[in-house]
């Protein structure tokens, strides 16, 4: 860091003080430091605002923790890289987890209607199909397979849209957990 930012930790013994004013001003120049080296490790802004918000409020509880005998940087950018590391597990436990039902539902949706597919794949999608309860294989039969929408599968069955959908991803669901991970 440079010498425009050697008052830190003097800002930082003063917050913890009790010094609102030190905090505030201590705040106010972190926070497009910290939201830049962010910043520079994700492009959507606003997950880099969400992170950013993260480091100042992990910040905000670790206070007591500041030593003035050790570096401030090195002491706000470990805050700053373990709560981006906290959002990187995060988002990609989450997306691996939306991208595997949708290649599951891609896999039903296009596999059902190619010409390629031999009888042991139909069979065995007709067998997995069959485990399911009759609700669920009604509604991935007309809307993945027959390619029916939403709102027209609601109207066959005589269901309220939310509940094809809920019904159709619970289907997806047990269908993957069947087959594993295709």
């Amino acid at each position: 860091m440079s010498d425009k930012y050697a008052h830190w930790p003097e800002l930082m013994v003063a917050a913890q003080a009790g010094d609102n004013k030190a905090y505030r001003t201590l705040l106010t120049e972190i926070t497009p430091i910290i939201k830049a080296f962010i910043g520079r490790r994700l492009y959507d802004q606003n997950q880099v605002e969400d992170v950013t918000q993260e480091v100042l409020i992990g910040l905000h509880n670790a206070r007591a923790t500041y030593r003035s005998s050790q570096p401030f940087s090195a002491w706000l950018f470990a805050i700053a890289r373990y709560k981006l590391i906290d959002h990187l597990r995060k988002h990609q436990r989450s997306t691996a987890k939306e991208a595997d039902l949708t290649e599951f539902e891609t896999f039903l949706t296009d596999g059902a209607n190619s010409p390629e597919w031999g009888a042991t794949i139909k069979h065995d999608l007709a067998y997995a199909l069959n485990q399911l309860p009759d609700k669920q294989q009604h509604v991935l039969k007309l809307m993945k397979i027959e390619g029916h929408s939403v709102q027209e599968t609601a109207e066959s069955l005589g269901m309220s849209a939310s509940a094809v959908k809920v019904t159709a991803h619970r289907a997806l669901k047990t269908l993957q957990k069947q087959f594993g991970k295709l």
